[in-house]
């Protein structure tokens, strides 16, 4: 069972990852983002992007990544949802896939952090 401070931090680990994937971090780990013709582009940069996050934080989001992949269908959209509650502060969003009903989403929700934080204990860059 987990704590109240356990599934917070799962959440914030699920805004991370969210926030990480919208920037576009998490698709080309390792090549810059933009063209070599755009303007500040630095000429021989192999590296991440000048904006990017670090190598702790983009292992992070990668195991989180792997952890939600590994997921149930429907935990993987609760995962989402919640993820994007997390990063954008608005416990606003639903998907029409999980069930309407407040109390089986609760239950869902806490499944969903309970099974991601089992994943991510498995993850050697996360421990």
């Amino acid at each position: 069972m987990m704590t109240e401070d356990q599934r917070g931090a799962v959440r914030q680990m699920l805004g991370l990852w969210w926030l990480a994937d919208r920037r576009g971090l998490c698709a080309g780990m390792g090549y810059p983002s933009e063209c070599p013709s755009t303007r500040g582009y630095r000429a021989g940069y192999r590296g991440g992007d000048a904006d990017s996050h670090s190598d702790e934080v983009r292992e992070v989001v990668q195991a989180v990544g792997r952890a939600v992949d590994g997921l149930p269908r429907d935990q993987q959209l609760c995962a989402g949802v919640m993820a994007r509650a997390e990063a954008t502060g608005a416990a606003v969003w639903r998907n029409p896939r999980l069930p309407g009903d407040p109390d089986l989403i609760a239950a869902l929700e806490r499944a969903t952090l309970d099974a991601l934080a089992m994943a991510l204990c498995r993850e050697p860059e996360v421990v």
